[in-house]
């Protein structure tokens, strides 16, 4: 009976607890959308576009197969070493145009094999987008 007692005040709290109202009533749609754009502008020159992030990787292994042959097959530890990056620009600006850019460089060295040394390989992707209308 208590628990139920408890229950119910909580209950009779949450319903008489004061409540703010989100919207003022007394605007009109044109005013709404004058509000949005003064708080898009004010965001707009304390926040950047840009947004990015770096990411640096170490790490070792060994393959079994350096040269990836069928016949003279080669087995080696191996060091690596890796750097991903990638950056987006959002499209708030009055231009509308977002970007993205994502880059991957690495490194592999082999300590053992006597035909290969080191590997590298790199990776380079750009993304343009515009959208033409807001009705698209």
């Amino acid at each position: 009976m208590a628990y139920f007692l408890l229950r119910f005040l909580f209950l009779g709290i949450l319903y008489f607890w004061p409540s703010a109202i989100a919207q003022d009533t007394d605007l009109e749609f044109s005013d709404y959308d004058k509000e949005i754009a003064a708080i898009e502008k004010e965001l707009m020159s304390e926040l950047s576009v840009w947004d990015y992030s770096t990411d640096l990787r170490l790490g070792g292994g060994y393959k079994e197969n350096v040269t990836l042959s069928a016949f003279a097959e080669e087995s080696s530890p191996f060091a690596a070493i890796g750097f991903d990056f990638m950056a987006i620009r959002i499209p708030l600006a009055e231009d509308g145009v977002e970007v993205t850019v994502f880059g991957a460089l690495d490194e592999r060295r082999y300590l053992d094999a006597e035909s290969v040394d080191s590997e590298q390989s790199g990776l380079l992707n750009v993304s343009l987008e515009k959208s033409l209308s807001q009705h698209w």
